[in-house]
């Protein structure tokens, strides 16, 4: 019986594929964002990405898992506003990438109900199980929203 050993090139590759995505981040990084953040009771250190800039990040490395389970693995230890950009994730996964929907109702039912001080706003951290679901439900699974120009 062979000895199992740790894929070197595997494990270098992963942490890679993270230092690479934390420099696109910050490259995104935008002052207003940063500002809402911040007002929302996100602590430094941040970069202030848009939902818009994660999306192309998302498109990139959909097929990746390692994003869901480190979610998983983390959501309920992170800074505030984190666990609540971390949820959206989820749901964006389960909502709009069919290939990785169960997945993403898994790890949301597994996180289940994500606790976020908004700062005395009136934001609501959404269910990401209910959410995804409703999303099913409505028959919009895969189908992104339309933008609408003024």
């Amino acid at each position: 019986m062979k000895p199992k050993f740790c894929n070197l090139a595997v494990v270098m590759k992963k942490i890679t594929n993270a230092k690479e995505i934390l420099k696109e981040l910050e490259g995104y990084g935008n002052d207003g964002t940063k500002k809402i953040f911040a007002k929302h009771g996100v602590r430094e250190p941040f970069y202030g990405v848009k939902v818009q800039d994660l999306k192309k990040i998302q498109k990139r490395i959909k097929k990746n898992h390692e994003l869901l389970e480190r979610i998983e693995k983390n959501i309920h230890n992170a800074q505030n506003r984190v666990r609540y950009t971390m949820n959206g994730f989820v749901i964006a996964i389960g909502s709009y990438i069919v290939e990785l929907t169960e997945r993403a109702k898994e790890v949301a039912k597994t996180i289940g109900k994500v606790n976020v001080d908004v700062g005395g706003t009136a934001c609501k951290v959404p269910l990401a199980t209910d959410y995804i679901i409703k999303v099913i439900d409505r028959g919009n699974l895969g189908k992104k929203r339309k933008d609408v120009s003024f």
